[in-house]
């Protein structure tokens, strides 16, 4: 097993059978999620995010029961989410390696959101006092009034930053030293 695997939604659906503490439930949810991923991100998304270094790679290779419980999430928020319109603007974002965290943040309140009933309209164009604006979603549907929402996260601490490209080079270090 090299880096140069994890380049490909079959070596991660495959290597599914190999993870252990993960349930027989969890696997089969995680090799739909991966299908749906491939399906939404495209099939060249995990080569693309190795040279890229974009944040999904470290999940694709820390072979930890919870990253594939996380992307199973992943798959489960944006198939709920799907079917909102201009679904198309969050996917970019998440797939844009410096707009990922962002994105992740509306994600996670969009499906919110949308679990309770709430209609959901990705980055609209709206004017306020005769100045543009993009909030991150409109909500309708309590009463056909709509909530203008933009989602505000505390930028990632510097720490946490390196701790997470520390995780990643160790991970990659361990992929290298005990090939399967």
């Amino acid at each position: 097993m090299s880096l140069k695997d994890y380049e490909s939604w079959d070596f991660l659906i495959k290597e599914l059978k190999s993870i252990e503490d993960l349930s027989s439930l969890e696997r089969k949810r995680a090799r739909k999620a991966f299908q749906f991923l491939k399906e939404e991100l495209g099939n060249g998304f995990p080569k693309r995010i190795m040279k890229e270094k974009h944040p999904f790679a470290y999940h694709f290779v820390n072979r930890s029961p919870w990253t594939r419980i996380w992307l199973t999430w992943l798959a489960s928020a944006l198939r709920e989410l799907k079917k909102q319109d201009e679904y198309g603007m969050l996917l970019n974002r998440i797939k844009n390696t410096k707009k990922l965290f962002e994105a992740l943040s509306v994600l996670k309140v969009a499906y919110k959101f949308s679990k309770t009933g709430f209609s959901i309209f990705f980055d609209p164009e709206i004017t306020v006092n005769g100045r543009s604006k993009m909030p991150d979603m409109v909500l309708s549907g309590i009463q056909s009034s709509k909530i203008y929402v933009e989602v505000s996260e505390m930028q990632t601490s510097e720490k946490k930053q390196k701790a997470f490209k520390t995780g990643f080079r160790i991970s990659k270090r361990i992929i290298r030293a005990h090939p399967r």
